[in-house]
Parts: structure tokens; sequence; C-alpha cells
């Protein structure tokens, strides 16, 4: 009976580990949704974006009549007497005072810069929404680093202090060697510096694991408290011609198409600092009612029907050197244009570079792990028969710890150089957001169906996929 009631309390209590676990289990997914949702560097990108809407309809304003509404009331003093004789009625006097006027003014003709301005506006409408898609995409490889720099460091440091927790042991017993006078102390001194080197590593990574977690902290909003979820490979998400892709990329890529777009704005303000140099046609329609007393003039009413046309010339320059400024800003956009073309193709060639490095590196460090599983095997097979010493186990062990934890690096390297990949060419957040594959924690329990564990598992897919639809509507 009470194996019975242990083997019950150990299946409730592993019960309850993997729901705690599964509810504070986090996703890249949910990682790269918390990041577009709190980052502040997206909104300055959307207030950009809203500014230069408003611009827009600003300068569209300039299309519409403009009304104008006056009203002058108080006491005046005003002489009226001419020159055509004494017999003239009218002279001066004081009296009260009264005026309105209602215009409504059309603009008929300004150079077609009302045009170009509203041009130039939605140009700059549409190098901001760009630079929004831009600013999401370096988001969301900031987040997807962080994530997997938080899992690496986590698992080397556990890894590490595994591997001290054996050093430490292997000490020990040379230690209690050295008192039995079966070892010297040479092989104390070089079993207590495998510890110490040890120590040092496990501070590092200590130190490492911080910093990891303050930077997914500043870019997703949140410290990772909860478990992580290894995320999938993209290996096969790839394109393997270099060439095509960095074509692709150059047409496509956000970061060009908002430059290009600064590009078309530049131009559009050349061409609107132009229109200075043409006359400005305006419509009037209006109607002016004024009062007075008879001997200033009485009542009088004023309607009128009429164009004006104003043409200014800047004896300064101003004209001439607002033009020269546009066209100065028009070749630095276009610059700006080639510039970045050049360091994007820069950065796919290099991050193609660097995945097929870290790769290699990766199929090395796997195999490493090979040779020294066999080499301590062998080791052990050595020292029972006394063929060599406690020093030389633990240093064999040793060794193979430090290739498991390059191993363990170089695997979240080659994650992170596919997801850098990804993003240098402007395809990691559509990746990453639109990925319906469900990602499981291989070392978790799937929940049974109906159990409590399945019901919180559905409700948190449920809110992951809540999530995904409202970042969609707001891109």
């Amino acid at each position: 009976m009470k194996h019975g009631y242990k083997t019950f309390g150990r299946a409730v209590f592993l019960l309850a580990m993997s729901i705690s676990v599964a509810a504070h289990a986090e996703t890249l997914q949910e990682a790269v949704q918390s990041t577009l949702k709190n980052n502040p560097s997206l909104d300055v990108a959307t207030s950009q974006y809203l500014a230069a809407q408003e611009e827009r309809n600003m300068s569209a304003s300039d299309y519409y009549p403009e009304v104008s509404v006056s009203t002058t009331i108080g006491r005046v003093y005003q002489d009226n007497a001419t020159s055509r004789g004494l017999s003239v009625d009218r002279g001066a006097g004081y009296s009260g005072y009264g005026e309105g006027m209602v215009a409504l003014r059309q603009n008929l003709f300004d150079g077609f810069e009302t045009k170009n301005r509203v041009l130039a506006a939605q140009a700059r409408m549409a190098s901001y929404e760009n630079n929004i898609t831009d600013v999401e995409e370096r988001l969301v490889f900031k987040a997807a680093s962080s994530y997997l720099e938080v899992m690496r460091t986590r698992e080397a440091l556990d890894l590490l202090k595994e591997q001290r927790a054996s050093m430490m042991s292997y000490h020990e017993r040379i230690v209690t060697m050295v008192e039995e006078g079966a070892a010297d102390e040479t092989e104390r001194q070089q079993a207590e510096d495998v510890v110490l080197v040890m120590n040092t590593l496990v501070n590092d990574y200590e130190g490492d694991l911080l910093k990891a977690e303050s930077d997914f902290s500043e870019v997703t909003g949140h410290r990772p408290d909860g478990h992580f979820i290894r995320p999938v490979s993209l290996s096969a998400e790839i394109p393997q011609d270099i060439r095509e892709t960095v074509e692709t990329a150059v047409a496509t890529h956000p970061a060009l198409n908002a430059a290009r777009k600064e590009t078309d704005a530049a131009k559009y303000d050349v061409e609107a600092a132009q229109a200075g140099y043409l006359p400005d046609l305006t419509g009037e329609l209006s109607y002016l009612k004024s009062d007075k007393r008879d001997l200033l003039g009485g009542e009088a009413a004023d309607a009128r029907a009429v164009v004006h046309m104003n043409w200014t010339f800047e004896t300064g320059g101003r004209q001439k050197s607002s033009i020269e400024r546009s066209k100065a800003q028009q070749r630095g956009a276009m610059a700006k244009v080639q510039e970045l073309q050049r360091s994007l193709e820069r950065t796919i060639y290099q991050a193609y570079a660097d995945h097929d490095t870290i790769k290699k590196k990766h199929d090395l460090a796997a195999k490493r792990v090979e040779i020294n599983e066999t080499l301590l095997k062998s080791y052990n097979l050595q020292f029972e028969s006394a063929r060599v010493n406690l020093l030389q186990l633990m240093r064999a062990e040793s060794q193979l710890y430090k290739a498991r934890l390059d191993a363990a690096d170089t695997d979240y390297q080659l994650l992170t150089s596919e997801y850098a990949l990804m993003a240098s060419i402007g395809s990691l957040k559509n990746r990453l957001l639109n990925d319906t594959q469900a990602q499981k924690d291989i070392s978790q329990p799937e929940p049974a169906e109906g159990s409590e564990a399945g019901e919180e598992a559905q409700s948190s897919a449920q809110e992951s996929a809540m999530k995904q639809d409202v970042g969609s509507s707001v891109q």
C-alpha cells in the first residue's frame, strides 16, 4: 500500500511539474509577437509614418477653397472732405462703425506646387511604411538572436556545472590518494588547476547569461523567466542561388524601397521649389458690408467675383537657393540608395559565408565529441588496468565536456546564422509569423486530451493564434 501511495504521489508531482513548465514555456513566435507589440523602436517608426500622413493631408488641403469671415465693430473718426468744392455735404466726424465680410478663395494655378507637395508627401509616406517593415525585420532578428543566446548560455551553464561537479569529484579522489601516498603533490595541484579553470568558465558564462537576458528584456519588454522551447531550423528555407537571392533582395528589400521612395520625394521637392518662378492665380468670391453715419458715407455693400494674379521675384536669390538646396538633397537621397544597396549585398554575401563556415564548424564539433567519447572509453579501460592515472582520466573527461560545450555552442550558432541569413534578405519576419507548424519541446510529454494540461495547452494555442491575428491586422 505504501508503495502505491508513493507511486501515486510521484505521478502527481510529475504531472504538476509538467503543467507548471508548460504554463511558463515561451516560444520564439511569442517572443517575436511581444517584441512587435511593445518595442518603442516600432512606435518611433510608426509615428514618422503618421506625421507624413498628416503632412500629405496638409498639402492636399490647398486643392480646396478657403473660406474667411471677418467682422469689425467699433467707433471711428473720419474726414471725407475732398476738393470737390464747398458744397460737399460730407465732412469730418465721429461715428459708430460696423463692417463684415465673407470671402471664398480658390487656388487656380500655382505652378503645380501643390501637386508636387502632395506627391512628395505621399512618397515619404511610402518611405516610412517601408521603414516600418525594415524596423520590424530587424527587431524580429534581434528577438530571435537574443532568444537563442539565452538558450545557448543556459544549456552551456548547465553543462559546465555538471562538468565542475565531476571535476571536483576527481579532485577529491586525487587529494585522498595524495594523503594515502598513492599520488604525488604535483597531480593534486594539476587537478586543482582544472577545477579552478572550471570555476572561471562557470563565472564567465553566468555573466554571459545575465547579458543575454538583458538583451532579451530590452527587445521584448519582459524578462526571460520561463522555459524556452528550441526553435525549428530554417536550413530548408535558405535559397541556394546566392546571385538570384541578392538580385531579389535588392529589388524588394524594405530598407532599399524606403530609400528609393525618399529619392522620389526629393525629386518632387525640387519641382515644387521650381514652381516659385511661375505666377499664382487665385479666384475670389467676396461680399463686404459696412455701416457708418451718413456724414461719413453711410451704408456700403461690395460684392466681387475676381481673379488675382501674383508673380513674385526674389531679388536676394532666395528662390534659386531653395531650388539648389532641394537638388542637393535629391543627390544625397540617390547616393543613399547606392550606399544601402552595396551594404545590403555585402551583408547577404557575408551571411552566406558565415552560415557555411559555422555549418562546417558544427560538423567538426560533432566529430570531436565522437572522438573524445571513444577516447574516454579507452582511458577508462586503461585506468582499470592501471595504464593511466586518475589525473589523465580526469583530463580526458574534461576534454570530452569541452567538446560537448563547443558542439552545443556551434549548434546554436548555426541556428543563429540561419536566422541572420533570412533576416538579411528580408524574409525572417514572414517566416516566423506565418509559421503554422506546432513547435513542441521534446523533453515535455504531450498532455492528454481532456486533461487540465491539455486544456491549458489548447488555451495557450488559441491565445497565440489571437495575438498573431492582431499582429497581422496591425500590419
